[in-house]
């Protein structure tokens, strides 16, 4: 079945220049599907030629060269994807991946700045100081994280940004009694932020104090009243 299909899509990736995207992406995909990732790949390289200006074509090829082996192609297919829409984060972070994966640890952590750089709200944010923090943990360096996030808000104003990265990184380090200090200063300054509240009460959890930690549930109750938020004190 899957091999008519296949047979009927290249038929048509030859007559049908209307969908030839489509039907390539569909060859693809089959190609895939029957454990054929190198006649995919080829196919990926004939979307890239139909779409030349699409970053999704350059990162399915991308995608295809990694799992053939075929890195350097893979690398210079993904920062062509980069280039072409860069304030989209999904080609950097495949490609702050590869890099994190094989080691090239400078890469990747350049790739996860530039990321954060365009990531604007703090769940997507919390995501990529978890990615980070292993890998300066691995080189025992968070100090440089520190400076370099002392950089990334060089404004006043932006102060408190820079403190709530800095709380997100110990936390993923590991380090919940530094990032719970931060984080009461940061809930004092701003008591009806539901994120920081539930932030600390997860810190309090992990360093075992319910005091502490039913405290912060209890202002996050009266700000929400939320039942599953209240169910936490029962």
């Amino acid at each position: 079945r899957f091999f008519d299909a296949v047979q009927i899509l290249e038929r048509l990736v030859d007559i049908d220049n209307r969908f030839r995207t489509r039907h390539l992406q569909r060859l693809i995909t089959l190609h895939m599907r029957l454990g054929s990732p190198t006649q995919a790949a080829l196919f990926a390289r004939d979307l890239i030629k139909a779409t030349p200006n699409s970053p999704e074509s350059h990162r399915i090829y991308a995608e295809i060269a990694f799992e053939v082996g075929k890195n350097e192609q893979a690398i210079v297919a993904l920062r062509q994807a980069i280039d072409l829409a860069p304030r989209d984060n999904t080609s950097r972070l495949v490609l702050a991946s590869h890099f994190s994966k094989t080691n090239q640890t400078n890469q990747a952590l350049e790739l996860y700045w530039e990321a954060l750089k365009h990531q604007r709200d703090w769940s997507g944010r919390k995501q990529l100081i978890g990615e980070m923090a292993p890998l300066y943990k691995n080189h025992g360096d968070s100090e440089q994280f520190l400076r370099r996030v002392d950089q990334f808000y060089k404004v006043d104003s932006d102060r408190y940004e820079t403190r709530r990265l800095v709380a997100m990184f110990w936390q993923a380090m590991g380090d919940h009694k530094r990032a719970s200090f931060i984080l009461q200063q940061l809930i004092a300054e701003r008591p009806g932020d539901e994120g920081l509240l539930r932030q600390i009460v997860d810190c309090f959890q992990l360093l075992s104090n319910p005091t502490a930690a039913i405290k912060y549930q209890s202002q996050l109750v009266d700000l929400t009243g939320d039942f599953k938020d209240i169910e936490f004190l029962t």
